[in-house]
């Protein structure tokens, strides 16, 4: 028998398989891929988050990542949730209400645009973002600035769907804009770069790392015990006192004035 063109029959199947999946599909029938690839706990195991720290998640869309980090940074630790799609934010504001989770706030903007504080986060995150932006120098370069020395970029991209930034692109813009890499794992379709901002974080500013917790607990460290998810759905946590949750901007007036400005908008619609 001759295998090589059964060889090469396979070997076409197979490519048009790939070729469909990653640049023919559909958003709907493309989303259960991105998030079978980069699934919720692969994704937040490596970012090594604790209790106490603040965290942008840039493009978070539904909010399938900046919950359960919230849940990670509780009680004192905060989430700002950014994304262009305001109806996808409003599903989210709703989300977080129906759940109770307090310490995740939306605004409508990217983090090119928005008007960040420079050294505020400890962990900026962006899952299946930079293949979709123009900018990625702009939106690498940007998490440069806001974070933390030492705190973390986290880069998760899935190979589906036509809008992908390479591993080997974001590692040279990364290295470029001047992180240094720390962290890379590569599956199939999907792959996570960590890249880290060099300096010495201040002992006050970011939270000693810990081992994070049970994907279905919350450690309450003041207290000592384990508070578990069905106790808090019957009592939902809230940080111990209202963050001041402009504090992460350049300029909180933005919020409200300034036609140069980037207009950010909250859930409830004020400006």
């Amino acid at each position: 028998m001759d295998w090589l063109p059964i060889l090469a029959g396979i070997a076409a199947v197979l490519l048009g398989i790939v070729i469909a999946v990653r640049y023919a599909l559909p958003s709907f029938l493309v989303q259960p891929f991105v998030t079978a690839a980069a699934d919720e706990k692969t994704v937040l195991s490596r970012l090594h988050l604790s209790p106490g720290m603040h965290v942008l998640d840039a493009g978070c869309g539904s909010g399938r990542l900046a919950i359960p980090i919230a849940k990670r940074v509780w009680p004192s630790g905060l989430v700002i949730a950014l994304d262009n799609d305001k109806n996808i934010l409003a599903e989210l504001a709703a989300s977080l209400k129906r759940r109770g989770v307090g310490n995740v706030k939306t605004y409508t903007s990217d983090i090119v645009t928005a008007p960040i504080k420079a050294s505020y986060f400890d962990r900026v995150v962006m899952t299946a973002l930079l293949g979709c932006l123009k900018s990625r120098d702009g939106a690498i370069r940007r998490a440069l600035r806001v974070l933390k020395p030492g705190g973390i970029l986290s880069v998760t991209e899935v190979a589906i769907g036509g809008k992908y930034a390479s591993a080997a692109e974001v590692q040279r813009l990364a290295l470029d804009a001047g992180f240094r890499k720390s962290f890379e794992y590569k599956g199939w379709l999907s792959y996570t770069a960590n890249f880290e901002k060099p300096g010495v974080p201040h002992p006050k500013a970011t939270p000693k790392p810990m081992p994070a917790p049970a994907t279905d607990q919350y450690v309450k460290p003041q207290m000592g015990h384990v508070v578990t998810v069905s106790q808090l759905e019957a009592k939902p946590p809230q940080p111990p006192q209202e963050p001041e949750w402009d504090s992460w901007l350049e300029d909180p007036e933005a919020l409200e004035h300034g036609d140069d400005a980037p207009r950010l908008e909250k859930p409830d619609g004020k400006k």
